[in-house]
């Protein structure tokens, strides 16, 4: 069977709807008090008050949130500008955010939450570059 070549408007089109679904999920985590408050009821119930501090581990869901948003969509380049269009674009997603939170009133401006976020978007970059390039899948019916 022929394999066929993943038509590039069809690869644009979901690439741009996953992302809108994925930053408008983020951005409402991210500028909406009530999601705040659960991950602060959470911390208060499972007892981790003596393991991690509620900052620090606010600090590592920033690492974690942009680091697997750079993994996701630095899956679909492999060149070195694709990755810079990402990582700006995901630097300025993250400057926005905590710009708005700091106009809402609601939520507070954060340079360590910038800085996270910076060092989540090298960490989802690290992960991909260590995945190596796409294996190409071979075709069992010919022999070498």
């Amino acid at each position: 069977m022929k394999s066929r070549a993943i038509n590039p408007a069809a690869r644009l089109a979901a690439s741009v709807v996953s992302g809108a679904v994925v930053i408008g999920a983020f951005g409402f985590l991210f500028l909406a008090k009530a999601p705040v408050k659960g991950v602060e009821d959470l911390y208060v119930g499972l007892h981790l008050d003596g393991v991690i501090t509620l900052d620090d581990l606010f600090g590592l869901g920033h690492v974690a949130v942009y680091a697997t948003l750079a993994a996701i969509f630095g899956l679909f380049t492999r060149t070195v500008g694709g990755w810079m269009t990402i990582f700006l674009s995901l630097a300025a997603l993250g400057f926005a955010v905590e710009v708005f939170q700091g106009l809402g009133g609601i939520r507070s401006f954060g340079l360590d939450d910038m800085l996270a976020n910076l060092i989540g978007i090298c960490v989802g970059f690290f992960v991909v570059a260590a995945m190596g390039q796409p294996r190409t899948r071979r075709n069992p019916a010919r022999r070498r």
